[in-house]
């Protein structure tokens, strides 16, 4: 399969240290309940109608010759005929359409961020690998990483750690900070909640900590799934093993992302139904409350967007 991307993002603050930029892989193997980002889950390219955007000039319909833009469908899109051949997206002036997944290559992403050298250099910052999952396109990712080392530029991932260690053992070589993520720590949530088990997660996490290499930890704080007292206190025994693998006088650190609805149209656009349309984002008050439980399992917390 190609190599694919859905997105560079630049100026990113959360995604590693000092300013960054961050590239989003198409493909996961992990498939979220609250996935903000449901346009990365899919290893393949997708085509994506937004309808606060259409001015329903329907010349996007005149030059589908697959016949699979009908404006009496509520998605518009008719994708079990669509080829993706994206003569409807060329013409979209009002940008209602487009398809996410590009295929590039090292040096196309190279050529790009390098163009924030004067960011990463003034901030400590550099580049983030993100998705999606990076380790499921571990050759492409490895070779960029390298690529951007080589160029002198800070390298980081963020990985949801499902994956062959032999994916892992490619890419670390060129690593200089991974971001973690955490989902459950009950193995029958886990595969309920995100379509996996997590026992390869787990093993991956601590033989990422042997390693040394600067590790961070974060957890998307999703009501009900796994803002409980079990899970906390499951996970704040986790990190507290993870640290010691690190550095002995590490602090134990989690870094809550707490649940948004902010993605919730992209799975209109996508054509697909979001899971959890009726569950709210905690309040200020209840982030907090979770906090201080980690706290109280020995675990330093961090909040962010």
């Amino acid at each position: 399969m190609p190599n694919l991307i859905f997105d560079i993002q630049r100026f990113s603050i959360h995604d590693g240290p000092g300013i960054r930029t961050t590239v989003f892989f198409k493909g996961c193997p992990l498939s979220c309940l609250w996935c903000q980002n449901p346009e990365s889950i899919s290893r393949d390219k997708e085509i994506i109608f937004n309808g606060r955007r259409c001015i329903g000039c329907k010349k996007c319909r005149e030059v589908c010759k697959e016949g699979a833009i009908d404006f009496a469908y509520e998605h518009r899109v008719r994708r079990e005929k669509c080829n993706l051949c994206g003569r409807c997206v060329d013409l979209c002036y009002a940008n209602a359409l487009r398809i996410a997944g590009k295929a590039a290559t090292v040096q196309e992403v190279l050529d790009e961020v390098k163009k924030d050298m004067p960011f990463y250099k003034n901030s400590g910052g550099g580049v983030t690998l993100s998705g999606g999952e990076p380790l499921l396109q571990s050759d492409f990712s490895a070779e960029l990483l390298r690529a951007c080392k080589e160029a002198g530029i800070n390298t980081c991932i963020e990985t949801a750690g499902f994956a062959p260690w032999s994916n892992f053992e490619k890419v670390l070589r060129h690593t200089d900070f991974v971001l973690y993520d955490m989902k459950v720590m009950n193995a029958d949530k886990h595969q309920k909640f995100t379509g996996v088990k997590n026992d390869l997660i787990l093993q991956n996490a601590l033989r990422i900590a042997e390693t040394g290499i600067p590790l961070s930890f974060r957890m998307p704080l999703v009501p009900d799934h796994n803002d409980g007292e079990a899970n906390i206190k499951e996970t704040s025994e986790f990190l507290r093993g993870a640290a010691v693998g690190v550095d002995p006088r590490t602090e134990p650190c989690i870094h809550l992302l707490p649940y948004h609805r902010l993605g919730v149209n992209k799975y209109e656009q996508l054509g697909k139904k979001y899971a959890l349309v009726e569950l709210k984002p905690l309040s200020k008050e209840e982030v907090n409350k979770v906090c201080e439980k980690f706290r109280k399992h020995g675990v330093k917390t961090e909040v962010g967007a």
